[in-house]
């Protein structure tokens, strides 16, 4: 555990950049041009069942975008899709695998750009994730197996791998520095409101990004944390969870690809996850 530790405070500390490996730093800083249209896919380093993994194409599927409205105004949207297949050995020695794939809670969201400065901005977004991953439409093991990937492969936003519609709202300060680095630093808060009612949890997270450029390759490392303040949910449980995220990506013109991992930092996580890796296409428009 100290040398788990260690090796993300030496990343965070020797690889800085954006938030390629997506944290709740949703989209990065605004797009220059029109707009950006990303898709990622994650691929979660752990399984239903302890150490048994996921198949290759078990993962969580991100199409993302964000359209300039007008000088200060970005629509924020995403498309999340799950899917999972897993294989086990019950006591019987039969091999019995679990799959299954469909919507997670797709976002809509408004980003306003407060202000803005010679290498600097301050944006504030709100939106909500709605109630898209429908548990009544499947069995009870299928929802949860779906959520578990969803939640494991993008912690940061697991609202989108709940049966629940959550509203959000945060504000985030980006800064370039000289030398090609650059600086981010976001806070926000969400409610969740379960489908059926009950208790809403209140959660606040945070997140720090610091990255350098060096002609077309971005290098990037980016913390997140998520902590509940109030209320609780059945398929929820976790009180606080951090993790760190590691990037690179390629591109001079419009077609930017990368890589990424994600590591869990509390206790609780790295006992169900080793992290999640992935690769990220943008283009910009």
């Amino acid at each position: 555990m100290k040398n788990r530790t260690l090796i993300a405070v030496l990343c965070l500390l020797a690889l800085p950049a954006w938030g390629l490996a997506q944290s709740f730093l949703l989209q990065g800083p605004p797009p220059d041009g029109k707009g950006r249209i990303t898709l990622r896919y994650f691929w979660p380093q752990a399984g239903l069942y302890g150490d048994r993994g996921y198949d290759l194409l078990s993962g969580l599927y991100d199409l993302s975008a964000a359209y300039r409205l007008g000088e200060r105004l970005h629509l924020v949207a995403a498309l999340p899709y799950l899917a999972y297949r897993d294989s086990f050995v019950n006591w019987e020695q039969e091999k019995i695998t679990r799959r299954g794939s469909g919507l997670g809670g797709i976002s809509v969201a408004l980003r306003h750009l407060l202000s803005r400065g010679e290498g600097r901005n301050t944006t504030l977004t709100a939106g909500a994730y709605l109630p898209t991953f429908d548990c009544a439409k499947r069995d009870y093991w299928e929802c949860k197996n779906l959520s578990a990937v969803g939640i494991e492969a993008d912690f940061p936003e697991f609202p989108k791998s709940l049966d629940a519609t959550t509203l959000f709202a945060r504000i985030a300060r980006y800064r370039g520095l000289n030398g090609g680095w650059r600086a981010g630093l976001e806070g926000g808060a969400f409610l969740m409101i379960p489908r059926g009612g009950g208790t809403a949890p209140l959660y606040a997270q945070a997140g720090v990004a610091v990255g350098r450029s060096a002609g077309p390759v971005d290098v990037t490392a980016e913390w997140s944390g998520t902590v509940r303040l109030a209320g609780f949910v059945d398929e929820f449980f976790i009180h606080i969870y951090h993790q760190v995220g590691l990037g690179a990506s390629w591109g001079r013109g419009r077609l930017r690809p990368g890589v990424f991992y994600t590591m869990p930092l509390d206790r609780h996580s790295r006992e169900n996850s080793r992290g999640a890796v992935g690769v990220r296409l943008s283009y910009e428009l």
